[in-house]
């Protein structure tokens, strides 16, 4: 298993841990969830720049495609999202006032380039793996980049 990750994952774990945790299923509301990972979080930072939308705060933000079906209909956006939103439901990524990705195309790299090169490696490794300790060649044909063309 892969860490993801994803910060959405993680504060409703982290939710359901407190819940159990305080035998209490109110225990964590949402709200606090959410301030936790952002207010909450730049204060140790000395940072009331970031955390919050408002004048003068870093513009960073997130944009959920809520037109979906596992996210629609609701009536509490911070549920759904804390409750139901994953990292494929980010429409829009904003950083510091830039857009960073929109409608789920990233702006600033080519993705097909970045995917390109990471399978280089990949086949490299893999590669070097397989000489120098000898890889049951079962295990190296599993992987995908292994085309017998």
């Amino acid at each position: 298993v892969q860490n993801e990750m994803a910060l959405m994952i993680d504060m409703r774990l982290v939710m359901f841990a407190s819940r159990l945790n305080e035998n209490d299923p109110c225990a964590t509301p949402g709200l606090d969830m959410f301030n936790a990972v952002t207010l909450t979080a730049a204060k140790p930072l000395g940072r009331n720049d970031i955390g919050r939308i408002a004048a003068g705060a870093g513009a960073d933000i997130i944009l959920i495609n809520l037109e979906q079906s596992h996210l629609s209909p609701f009536r509490d956006p911070l549920k759904i999202f804390l409750y139901h939103a994953n990292r494929n439901d980010v429409d829009t990524v904003i950083v510091d006032g830039q857009v960073l990705m929109s409608g789920r195309k990233v702006l600033t790299i080519d993705e097909g380039e970045v995917i390109s090169k990471a399978k280089e490696v990949t086949k490299r490794i893999w590669k070097k793996a397989e000489s120098e300790m000898g890889l049951p060649k079962f295990l190296i044909d599993r992987h995908i980049w292994r085309n017998p063309a």
